[in-house]
């Protein structure tokens, strides 16, 4: 409907979980696209996105353009904005080669790296994709995509229609930490501060303490850095434990044993800058372990 309108952009706004890259892969299946450019800026996102594609188009060609690979002539190319967005990697290609452009998070898309692939390449439609357009820059995202908003769908109406599971939030008091001593740089708290604060004995105590109030059985636990992790591990106080490893570096899928506390040191546990952020995306994907999903916050 809204390409015979004559749109040529458009933006998705679609909970995590409820299947972006599905929709996205039926579109382009739809528009009968020969040749796809899907773009993020982490390669997780992109091996993933690789994994959906080849499902449904098995067919098509695959290959990666970021720092370590370039594999331009596939027919369904998946790139990492940080080297695509770049002048010299733009003039590989020409302005129509494509005709079906993805950007995922694309709530990161006024960013002038991104700004530049927008407005360099001409597809017969481009997709925007993001759970969270809201902006603390309150940057107007939307019109990157024409005012063009296809279809929306928040977590709260993915939980309604129980396409996700329902959630209990408990906000902690971070006692420990004054936040107000850490500098805020370029719309964020400085990391390496940030890790300072964070990777003390105290609120590794504290924050136990709270787990054995709340949590319900199995745990995951999110740290925003290795030292942040090794503080949480120290006063875990003989609870079973372990990390998550990657089963593959190919398959960034994690193999969990059964233990009453996992500890995880990724960039999904990174601390939310803003009280209507929400951090935990896929984790309400609906799953038979457990019906509710209980979130502790150190706030």
């Amino acid at each position: 409907m809204y390409r015979v309108a004559g749109y040529r952009r458009g933006l998705v706004v679609l909970a995590t979980g409820l299947g972006n890259t599905w929709l996205a892969t039926f579109d382009v299946q739809q528009l009968k696209a020969k040749r796809v450019l899907f773009v993020a800026h982490r390669e997780e996102i992109l091996m993933q996105a690789e994994d959906t594609f080849s499902r449904i188009q098995p067919a098509a060609s695959v290959g990666y353009y970021t720092g370590k690979e370039k594999q331009a002539e596939a027919d369904f190319v998946f790139a990492s904005v940080q080297t695509l967005g770049r002048g010299k990697h733009l003039q590989q290609f020409s302005p129509d080669c494509f005709d079906y452009i993805v950007v995922d998070e694309f709530h990161h898309a006024n960013a002038i790296t991104y700004r530049r692939l927008i407005n360099f390449f001409q597809p017969r439609f481009m997709l925007g994709l993001t759970a969270t357009p809201e902006r603390t820059d309150q940057a107007d995202i939307l019109s990157l995509c024409d005012d063009n908003l296809v279809f929306e769908r928040n977590f709260v109406e993915g939980i309604n229609a129980e396409l996700l599971c329902p959630f209990h939030y408990h906000g902690i008091h971070d006692k420990t930490v004054n936040y107000a001593e850490i500098p805020w740089r370029n719309g964020r708290f400085d990391p390496h501060d940030l890790s300072n604060k964070l990777a003390t004995l105290a609120r590794a105590k504290h924050a136990l303490l709270m787990w054995e109030k709340l949590h319900q059985s199995r745990t995951l636990a999110f740290c925003v850095s290795h030292v942040h992790r090794l503080a949480k591990e120290s006063d875990n106080r003989g609870k079973s434990r372990a990390l998550a490893e990657p089963v593959s570096k190919k398959r960034p899928s994690y193999r969990f044993s059964s233990t009453d506390c996992l500890i995880e040191t990724n960039s999904s546990g990174k601390h939310c800058t803003s009280s209507s952020t929400i951090c935990f995306g896929g984790r309400l994907r609906i799953n038979p372990i457990g019906s509710t999903l209980a979130i502790s916050n150190c706030v």
